[in-house]
């Protein structure tokens, strides 16, 4: 019997694995020496058994000790990424990717680590690839994305090289229709280890888990946020469908608020109305939205999520005040001024 499995049997029994255990594991998961399948029985006992807050930030210490170091030093501020853990299967369209602009357009640094999709029909990566904007953005380029557009993007698997060996055991893992630790390890995983993130998350209940691990790994604010659909399905995005939660942490303090989108003077959403597909036909979303083409609740969502995001990094008072500015910066053009910044400085390295 493999490491692995005598570590597999334990998980079986319920019982949680300690630092050492989670070291031997992930050295068997990205060893070429164990099969696929004996990889796959121990993430899925792992996700049954449910992974410990211990569990997941021992993983990501150990994962972000792996990784290729960032290559600014000194981040200009306020800097934040933007993410949800995905697994929630509804097909939404690309939500944080398109908000991202809307937040570079309210004056945050976003460094948003992304990539190609895995448990979606499109990543981040996918759909910025489809904008002009290659996955692996060099080096050289990064300190002037972020000077002349606010934004940059951390493709994954250039920063944690060693995801690659894991990549087929999600992908595999994703067709059972399950999600494993990684969905929960990729928001953690930024190695440029911002001020600021806000997280989507598609169970309420690990709401404060995640918080408090954003503060583990040294974040000055945080906010996890989740929804619900009209037929009350939790998805990792705030809602238009139903209702809203969202647990914020700030300077030590906690505080945990709902709402619907009647709240805020914004219109219910059928899921039908938020559904996107393809890379090629969410970048098209995403450009009809920058652009004020599009002006129905595909827009709305951004208007919700960006502004948590801008309330997130401080640069609004209060979610209120975050979603009028969202609708401000898409509305007058700054938002898809951040995107052609990013696409012009690219242009110059490539």
């Amino acid at each position: 019997m493999s490491e692995l499995q005598q570590i597999n049997s334990q998980l079986k029994k319920g019982i949680s694995l300690s630092f050492n255990e989670i070291e031997i594991s992930i050295e068997n998961l990205l060893s070429s020496q164990i099969e696929e399948k004996e990889k796959i029985d121990f993430l899925l006992s792992l996700s049954k058994k449910r992974e410990t807050i211990e569990e997941i930030f021992s993983f990501a210490q150990i994962f972000l000790k792996k990784a290729n170091p960032f290559p600014i030093k000194d981040l200009p501020k306020p800097s934040i990424d933007v993410c949800g853990t995905g697994g929630d299967n509804v097909n939404l369209f690309n939500i944080s990717t398109t908000s991202m602009f809307v937040v570079a357009a309210a004056g945050a640094k976003v460094i948003k680590h992304g990539n190609r999709k895995i448990t979606s029909s499109s990543g981040s990566a996918d759909v910025l690839e489809e904008l002009g904007i290659p996955p692996q953005i060099p080096e050289k380029c990064l300190q002037a994305c972020l000077e002349e557009s606010n934004l940059a993007f951390l493709f994954a698997p250039a920063y944690h090289p060693c995801f690659a060996k894991i990549a087929p055991i999600r992908q595999k893992i994703a067709k059972k229709g399950q999600t494993s630790i990684f969905n929960f390890l990729g928001p953690l995983l930024n190695p440029a280890k911002p001020e600021y993130q806000l997280i989507g998350v598609k169970e309420k209940e690990r709401m404060g888990q995640f918080l408090n691990l954003l503060q583990k790994l040294g974040r000055k604010g945080s906010w996890v946020v989740c929804g619900e659909t009209e037929e009350g399905k939790i998805i990792d995005e705030l809602s238009l469908m139903g209702t809203s939660y969202i647990q914020t942490s700030k300077k030590g303090t906690k505080e945990k608020f709902l709402f619907s989108p009647n709240d805020f003077n914004l219109k219910k959403a059928r899921l039908k109305q938020l559904q996107g597909g393809e890379a090629k036909e969410n970048a098209k979303i995403l450009l009809k939205i920058l652009t004020g083409e599009d002006k129905g609740m595909k827009k709305e969502m951004i208007i919700l999520n960006a502004g948590a995001m801008i309330a997130c990094c401080e640069l609004a008072n209060n979610l209120e005040e975050g979603i009028g500015l969202a609708k401000e910066f898409i509305e007058n053009g700054k938002a898809l001024q951040c995107l052609k910044k990013l696409q012009k400085t690219i242009q110059k390295y490539i």
